[in-house]
């Protein structure tokens, strides 16, 4: 499969490179309608005064408003939301405030990896995993997208927030370097019971049935959505529910020659240092974290089956 991704990248870069003859007069003039078509579009948008984005559920689906409408929302949904909180405000006429500020919470962020893996040749590949250089750090901005999923209970549920984030975020290097070792731990300890396409399902719930022979006429099925995955509880909690775990789940106090509660700590400082600038202003998540981190995704994942055993 590596081969063949090869050969399909070097033929679309030859197809779209410079050396190869003119494209065919049809392709050239779809190409030049389309062109057309989408500043057109973009004239009308700015015209009326429009928003168009992608829906929220990430499907091939887009909203079409009235941006003036959907900025106020957004403004309400900051005003009333208590997953972030406002770190600091941008000053236009001294960016260079805002500048130490973020360069000194990056490196006192570095300083507290060498304080909580103290033993700095023991750690030193893990150091140089999760050390956060500073010259490729960016800060990601959030932005709304409009939530049609389902029947809305207010016209707040109609934006939902998303962070821009990517690999120049303060936390992603710390937040790739503890996914790939509490989501193997997460992955051991659900084993059976997690189901990651449908065909995975169906394997394991034919499994299931020859082994319990529990399946009849009466069996009932419930499915749970829960909107708010990524933010279900604060930091704290979060944190706490963790401990728990491997305490009483795990039951083995080091994880890849680490002890549980530096994996705890580290989790602490990827958690409180999730920030992101929004309407000249710095806010840090205090609920949960960005809804693309796949490390959220795993300390949610743990937190849920903590409420397992009480669902059950």
């Amino acid at each position: 499969s590596i081969v063949l991704q090869k050969q399909i990248k070097d033929l679309y870069m030859k197809m779209f490179s410079n050396k190869i003859q003119s494209l065919p007069k049809s392709i050239y003039e779809r190409v030049h309608y389309e062109q057309q078509l989408i500043e057109t579009i973009k004239n009308d948008l700015k015209r009326f005064n429009l928003i168009l984005r992608r829906t929220y559920d990430q499907r091939n689906v887009f909203y079409l408003g009235d941006r003036l409408s959907f900025d106020r929302l957004s403004q309400e949904f900051m005003l009333q939301t208590d997953l972030f909180e406002i770190d600091m405000t941008i000053d236009n006429d001294n960016l260079q405030v805002t500048r130490d500020y973020l360069t000194n919470q990056i490196k006192s962020m570095n300083q507290e990896f060498k304080t909580i893996l103290i033993d700095t040749k023991k750690y030193k590949d893990q150091l140089n995993q999760i050390t956060v250089l500073i010259d490729k750090v960016k800060l990601p901005y959030l932005y709304f997208l409009p939530d049609l999923s389902k029947q809305q209970t207010s016209l707040l549920d109609l934006v939902k927030p998303r962070v821009m984030t990517s690999k120049q975020n303060v936390t992603y290097r710390l937040g790739k370097f503890l996914d790939q070792i509490l989501r193997y731990m997460m992955n051991i300890h659900r084993q059976g019971r997690m189901f990651y396409n449908g065909s995975d399902f169906l394997r394991k719930f034919h499994d299931y049935i020859d082994r319990t022979h529990r399946l009849c006429s009466t069996t009932k099925f419930v499915t749970i959505t829960i909107d708010n995955f990524y933010h279900l509880v604060s930091h704290d909690h979060m944190l706490n529910t963790l401990t728990d775990f491997f305490i009483n789940d795990y039951h083995l106090p080091y994880i890849e020659k680490i002890h549980y509660t530096k994996i705890v700590q580290l989790t602490s400082l990827f958690l409180r240092n999730n920030r992101f600038y929004y309407d000249n202003k710095i806010y840090r998540f205090i609920k949960g974290g960005p809804t693309n981190s796949s490390l959220i995704e795993t300390l949610a994942n743990i937190y849920l089956s903590r409420m397992e055993k009480v669902l059950i």
